[in-house]
């Protein structure tokens, strides 16, 4: 229903009770002489429909029960919009709302499904310490200024799919087993965080994004055959984690020195001496008073390669973590 509501100074919903279909499709709510519509308190008991609604002022849903599905579809905020500690039981779709003003969604709960798909946030969009419980969806969505999720729970997916974002405050361990793989979104992220000083979760955002590419593709296929970048991606996340975890590259250094100790066992007086030549020889050492036979040489020659090449790495990925 296309409905105006006007008057000076406040237009008053406070605790308000819709007890069927609250429908205020395409209703025109301010004009010049009004500073608030107030919905404060409100109960939503069946559906609520505010698709194509426009709101020429600051609107109030402040601690507001929306039970059944609730649409602001197309809906218009000309001013700041607050939905603090608001509740939504059901699906509630925000699809292609504009924001012109800060929208504040600070402690509101969404139950189920939450749809912001091609929302245009203009000024800040505030989530701080909101709850998804369904499904967060903020497809193709903009924020023309910085998104604020800091300790924001997501319980099931999130889709931030063609996201656009001058600054996006969320931390990765909060987001990263609900993520929805999009490279785009997550190289998006991963310069995000490096530009907010989040270097850690930067580093967990990439090894992530890496590893998900990794598992997508496929070793050998009837048709291409052997997939050359699938074998660089496990070697790279087998020496050092995609160069942002050096742990890789020392269990690599140690487990060669452990082979090597292997393949030197009786060629000296005990194992301690086995296991020296071994460190010896990965390190570029040249111990003294041991033989090796033809074979054994080839194996130290190879120990000996290993050693230079994950030493190196290891140099590499250490300094790309500590140079910033």
């Amino acid at each position: 229903m296309k409905a105006e509501f006007v008057g000076v100074g406040v237009i008053d919903f406070t605790d308000a009770r819709f007890k069927g279909d609250a429908k205020f499709s395409r209703a025109m709510f301010g004009d010049q002489n009004t500073r608030t519509v107030v919905f404060e308190g409100a109960k939503f008991e069946v559906t609520s429909d505010f698709s194509w609604a426009q709101f020429s002022c600051d609107v109030i849903f402040n601690d507001a029960l929306f039970i059944g599905n609730t649409s602001f579809r197309k809906a218009r905020f000309s001013n700041e919009a607050r939905f603090f500690s608001a509740k939504f039981s059901s699906n509630v779709y925000f699809f292609s709302a504009k924001f012109s003003g800060n929208a504040i969604f600070i402690l509101a709960q969404f139950s189920c499904n939450a749809r912001f798909t091609s929302a245009k946030f203009d000024s800040g969009g505030y989530f701080s310490s909101a709850k998804f419980n369904g499904g967060a969806k903020f497809y193709n969505a903009q924020f023309g200024y910085d998104a604020i999720f800091t300790d924001t729970l997501f319980d099931k997916e999130l889709d931030l799919c063609k996201l656009k974002f001058s600054q996006l405050y969320i931390s990765w361990n909060s987001i990263n087993d609900n993520l929805v793989y999009d490279g785009p979104a997550y190289l998006a992220l991963i310069k995000n965080f490096k530009i907010i000083e989040r270097f850690v979760d930067a580093d967990d955002c990439y090894y992530q994004y890496r590893k998900e590419s990794q598992d997508r593709k496929r070793l050998y296929g009837e048709v291409n055959g052997w997939d050359s970048s699938k074998l660089s991606d496990i070697t790279s996340w087998i020496s050092c984690g995609y160069g942002v975890r050096p742990i890789h590259t020392v269990i690599c250094m140690f487990c060669i020195v452990v082979i090597g100790w292997v393949f030197f066992i009786g060629s000296s007086e005990s194992l301690f001496e086995s296991f020296y030549f071994s460190v010896m020889t990965f390190t570029g050492g040249d111990p003294d008073n041991l033989t090796l036979g033809k074979w054994l040489r080839t194996a130290a020659m190879i120990e000996a390669i290993f050693g230079y090449l994950l030493t190196a790495l290891l140099v590499v990925v250490l300094a790309r973590k500590f140079i910033r």
